[in-house]
C-alpha cells in the first residue's frame, strides 16, 4: 500500500517538535541566560539522505567552565519514494553578545522587573540590631577600693536616696563630680544618698571590695549653702547570707573649698564579706532645699600608710639645720627625733593600774594620733629614715614616751638600737613619769634608771665625741639643771672642742616667749631667766654658760618640748633649734660641716 506523503513524512516531524520542546525545557532550566544564538541547518542523514536538524545552543564567553550544547539529529528514515523539495529553514540573525553584570546569589533569585529599584524597595525592611556599649572613661577607677564618678546611663540604676538629687556635673578642671543637692519643699531631716558600690564595681569589670579592708574612708569634697559640717558615712556588707553594717563621722569646712576628710569607720572583722553598699549623709538637722555637697571620690582603706597618701599626707615631715665648725676636715648628718609621745601598752599593763591612770593614758594615746595613726604606728618609720639619709647618729631630745609603761620602753628600745645610726639620748619629762607619780622621789628610783643603756648609764650627762667636736645631751627634763650635771658639762670646756648641745627643755629666748606663752595658755615653759628653773642658781650658771658667754665652746643648740619648730640666737650668737613633733612626722636633718 502507498502510503500518504504526509504520512510518510510524520515520523521526522515528530522529531523535529520533540527536539523544539526538548530545548525550551533546557532554556527554562538554565534560566535563558547562557542561550545566545540559535541556528537550525538543514543537514543529510548519510545513511537515509534524508534532510536532518541540528540544534546548538551557543554560550557566552564568560569565566564559568562552557556548558556542552545538546546536539539533536532526526531518527533514521527511508529515502523518500518521491523527490520532495526541500525547504530551507528561515535564516535567523546571529543576536549580539549580551553583557553580563556579576550577580549575588540574593540577586539572581529576585524576579525580573522592568525597574530594579522598585523591586529593592519590595524587600523587607529589617532595623539593624545594635547592642548597647557602655563606655568607661579614662577617669574611672582601675581600683576596687576607690569610688570616682562619671556620667552614664546607668547612674539612675546606682543611685538611691532620699530628698537628695544625684546628678554628674564637671568641676572648675573639666572632671566629672557627683552633685548632691537636697530636694523638697520645707524644711526636712537626714537626706541621704546610696551608692549600690557593688553594681557599680560590677559595671567596671572589677572584684568586690574585702569588708576588712574599709576601716577608714577618705571623702574629696566642697559644699554649698549647707547649715550643717558634718559627714556620716554608712556601710553595708554582705558575705551572700548574712549582712553587716558599720558607720563614722568627719567634720567638715563650710568655706566653698575643696578639701579631703578622713571617715574612721567602726568595722569589726568580717572574713568572707565584701563592700555592698555606700550611704551618704550630710546634713543630721533641719534643713532647706539646694544644700549641696559636690563629692570628687570616696576612697578605702585599712592600712594606715595608704591611708596618709589617700589624704595627701607625708610620713615624714624633716626640717633642716647646718653648723659649720671652723676647721672641720670631715661632713656629718644627725637625725633629731623629738617628742614622739609614744603612748603603747598592753592589757594585762593596763589591768595593773587603778582606773584614773588606765583613762588617762587611754586618752593621751588618742591626743597624740596624726593624720590617722597613732604615735605607735609612726614610730619605727622615724628611726627607718636616718638609715635612708645616712645619719651618723640619732639625737632623741626627750618625750620619745609619754609614760614609762613596759611596752613604751621595749619599743624605744627596740628601735632606738636596730638602725646603723645610733643614739644620742637625752631624757624627757613624759619618758620617766605617770600623770599620777610625777617628778617624785618613787618615779625618780623606780622608772629613771631603766633608760641608763641609752643614757651611757648616766641620765643627768651623755656624751659622744668625736675627732673634731662633741655631742653632749643634758637632763633638764625637770626644768631645772642640778649643780652636779653643770659641773659634768663645764668640765668638758677642757678638751677644747665645739659642743653641739642636746636638751629636753629649751633655754629662754625674748624670739621665743611669746610663741610659747601663746601656744601654751601664757606659761613660759622653757627654762632660765623669766622662765622654768630662773630661781636656781645652777640653773642661771648653766645658761649664762650657754647663751652669754662670748667664750662657749657652744655652737648649737637642739631642744624640743614646746611642739614647735623655732630659731633663735642667743646673746653671744649661739643659735638655737627647736623642733617639732615626731608623732606629726615632724623631724630635723642637722649638717655639721667645716667652714
Amino acid at each position: 500500500m502507498k502510503m500518504h506523503r504526509f504520512t510518510k513524512q510524520f515520523p521526522k516531524v515528530a522529531a523535529l517538535l520533540l527536539a523544539l520542546l526538548m530545548l525550551t525545557v533546557f532554556v527554562a532550566c538554565t534560566g535563558g541566560d547562557e542561550l545566545e544564538t540559535v541556528d537550525t541547518t538543514p543537514v543529510t542523514d548519510a545513511a537515509t539522505g534524508e534532510a536532518a536538524t541540528e540544534t546548538v545552543t551557543a554560550t557566552p564567553d564568560t569565566d564559568e567552565p562552557a556548558t556542552d550544547a545538546p546536539e539533536t539529529l532526526s531518527p533514521e528514515t527511508d529515502a523518500p519514494e518521491t523527490d520532495a523539495p526541500v525547504t530551507e529553514a528561515p535564516a535567523t540573525e546571529p543576536a549580539s553578545e549580551p553583557v553580563t553584570e556579576p550577580v549575588t546569589e540574593a540577586e539572581e533569585t529576585l524576579p525580573e522587573t522592568e525597574d530594579a529599584t522598585i523591586a529593592e524597595e519590595t524587600l523587607p525592611e529589617t532595623e539593624p540590631v545594635t547592642e548597647e556599649v557602655l563606655v568607661i572613661p579614662e577617669e574611672a577607677p582601675d581600683e576596687n577600693n576607690k569610688v570616682t564618678f562619671f556620667d552614664t546611663p546607668k547612674n539612675e540604676e546606682l543611685f538611691d536616696g532620699k530628698m537628695f538629687s544625684a546628678t554628674i556635673e564637671s568641676d572648675e578642671d573639666g572632671a566629672p563630680i557627683l552633685k548632691l543637692t537636697t530636694a523638697g519643699e520645707g524644711n526636712f531631716r537626714d537626706p541621704y544618698a546610696k551608692l549600690d558600690y557593688a553594681a557599680y564595681m560590677d559595671m567596671l569589670d572589677l572584684g568586690p571590695m574585702n569588708w576588712n579592708d574599709c576601716g577608714f574612708a577618705v571623702v574629696t569634697l566642697k559644699v554649698e549653702g549647707v547649715t550643717n559640717n558634718k559627714l556620716e558615712l554608712q556601710i553595708s556588707g554582705t558575705d551572700g547570707s548574712a549582712t553587716a553594717k558599720a558607720r563614722g563621722e568627719a567634720t567638715y569646712s563650710k568655706n566653698g573649698n575643696w578639701q579631703t576628710v578622713q571617715v574612721p569607720l567602726v568595722t569589726a572583722s568580717r572574713e568572707g564579706f565584701t563592700l555592698e553598699s555606700i550611704r551618704i549623709d550630710f546634713v543630721d538637722k533641719a534643713a532647706g532645699a539646694g544644700e549641696t555637697v559636690y563629692v570628687r571620690s570616696i576612697a578605702f582603706t585599712s592600712d594606715k600608710m595608704e591611708l596618709l597618701e589617700l589624704m595627701g599626707k607625708e610620713l615624714i615631715k624633716p626640717s633642716y639645720a647646718t653648723v659649720t665648725i671652723p676647721g672641720l676636715t670631715e661632713e656629718f648628718t644627725f637625725l633629731q627625733i623629738t617628742d614622739t609621745h609614744v603612748s603603747a601598752f598592753t592589757e594585762e599593763e593596763g589591768k595593773t593600774w587603778t582606773t584614773n591612770r588606765y583613762n588617762y593614758n587611754v586618752a593621751r594615746r588618742s591626743a597624740f594620733a596624726a593624720d590617722g595613726l597613732l604615735s605607735e604606728d609612726r614610730f619605727p618609720a622615724l628611726f627607718d629614715y636616718a638609715d635612708e639619709i645616712g645619719a651618723d647618729a640619732t639625737f632623741l631630745t626627750g618625750d620619745l614616751i609619754d609614760f614609762p609603761s613596759e611596752t613604751n620602753i621595749a619599743m624605744l628600745y627596740e628601735n632606738a638600737t636596730r638602725i646603723k645610726a645610733k643614739p644620742i639620748f637625752c631624757l624627757g619629762n613624759h619618758d620617766w613619769n605617770y600623770a599620777d607619780d610625777y617628778m617624785t622621789s618613787n618615779a625618780v628610783a623606780t622608772y629613771m634608771p631603766k633608760f641608763a643603756e641609752l643614757t651611757g648609764g648616766d641620765p643627768q650627762i651623755s656624751v659622744a665625741e668625736y675627732d673634731q667636736f662633741i655631742v653632749a645631751a643634758i637632763d633638764n627634763s625637770s626644768d631645772v639643771v642640778t649643780d652636779a650635771t653643770v659641773q659634768k658639762f663645764l668640765a668638758l670646756y677642757e678638751k677644747n672642742k665645739p659642743i653641739i648641745l642636746l636638751l629636753h627643755v629649751p633655754l629662754h629666748a625674748d624670739t621665743l616667749a611669746p610663741d610659747v606663752k601663746k601656744a601654751w595658755g601664757g606659761r613660759n615653759i622653757t627654762m632660765g631667766p623669766g622662765a622654768m628653773g630662773s630661781d636656781w642658781g645652777s640653773v642661771q650658771q648653766f645658761y649664762n654658760a650657754v647663751c652669754v658667754a662670748e667664750d662657749t665652746p657652744v655652737v648649737a643648740v637642739f631642744a624640743g618640748h614646746v611642739h614647735f619648730n623655732h630659731e633663735d640666737t642667743f646673746p653671744n650668737g649661739v643659735t638655737q633649734y627647736i623642733t617639732s613633733t615626731g608623732y606629726t612626722g615632724d623631724c630635723r636633718v642637722i649638717t655639721v660641716k667645716g667652714e
